[in-house]
């Protein structure tokens, strides 16, 4: 039991430290740009070492992306409740709103409003990011192929995959905050991720969109 009650608090204990360095990078992102921001500052921030930071980190860039996988870690898990007969690209659509919903509720573990609407603000304003964050298709991929019980990689899968990444660079790269009364957190993105699946699956259609 002692045993057991020791590996409980040593769990939530990284789980904090992860969570606290995920705030630090994304805090001093938007406070000081991308580029400027380092590893030593973000451990700093923490009051750990950068080889403490290595063990949850490989780089700068990975504690960006965390909640980027955090997302689709949830995503899958809700494309389990889906009906099979859903196409999996509205399978995605569906699955990202029921979880942007969830998120708006606190019902995801991890995920909170601030947090998914400060990591899009930082994607929008480093490309470079937002590049690397597309590259989740990937993980995407592997979704679908669970989903449907293809091996991962499959053509069809990284065709849709990457469908799902046009589709969410349409909902969040052209959001300037200056312009707009709501700034970009789940409700919103979740509109958007919306309307820009509507666009996609009409034109795909042949479907004249205005």
């Amino acid at each position: 039991m002692r045993e057991q009650d020791s590996l409980g608090r040593r769990e939530r204990r990284m789980a904090l430290t992860r969570a606290q360095l995920i705030d630090a990078a994304v805090r001093l992102c938007l406070e000081q740009g991308y580029e400027q921001t380092t590893v030593s500052q973000i451990a700093d921030a923490v009051g750990v070492s950068e080889r403490t930071f290595a063990r949850y980190f490989p780089a700068k860039e990975t504690v960006l992306l965390a909640l980027v996988d955090d997302l689709t870690a949830a995503v899958a898990d809700e494309m389990t409740r889906i009906p099979p007969e859903v196409p999996a690209l509205g399978a995605l659509r569906d699955a990202h709103l029921a979880v942007l919903g969830r998120v708006r509720s606190g019902g995801v573990p991890g995920l909170t409003v601030g947090g998914i609407a400060q990591l899009l603000r930082v994607l929008n304003a480093a490309p470079e990011l937002r590049a690397s964050a597309l590259t989740t298709r990937l993980g995407i991929s592997a979704v679908i192929a669970a989903r449907t019980g293809a091996p991962p990689g499959h053509r069809d899968h990284e065709l849709v995959a990457w469908a799902w990444a046009a589709i969410t660079a349409a909902a969040s790269g052209d959001h300037e905050e200056h312009e707009a009364a709501t700034p970009l957190g789940p409700e919103l993105f979740a509109e958007r991720l919306d309307g820009a699946y509507r666009l996609f699956t009409g034109l795909a259609a042949g479907i004249a969109q205005p």
